[in-house]
């Protein structure tokens, strides 16, 4: 049986409603590392994925980023790694 994948499009509204802070301007390096910038990421990183199209899986993903600080983003790359 086949299922069917559930997609998302990148708004401004949704990415800051997943942000870290009530400003909606708080991303964590989780977050901007898993919509494949480095971090710190450059001027208009954000506006740049504005209207991307991502499975609910991945938006999901990056809700949950939000929640990840710098030591356990660097305990997890190392476990990766290994």
């Amino acid at each position: 049986m086949e299922t069917e994948e559930s997609y998302v499009i990148l708004t401004a509204e949704n990415l800051h409603a997943a942000s870290t802070k009530e400003n909606g301007n708080g991303f964590t390096r989780a977050q901007v590392e898993h919509l494949g910038f480095d971090y710190p990421p450059s001027k208009g990183w954000l506006k740049s994925v504005i209207g991307e199209v991502v499975t609910k899986g991945f938006y999901d993903d990056f809700i949950a980023a939000g929640k990840i600080r710098g030591g356990m983003l660097r305990r997890m790359k190392r476990r990766k790694k290994t």
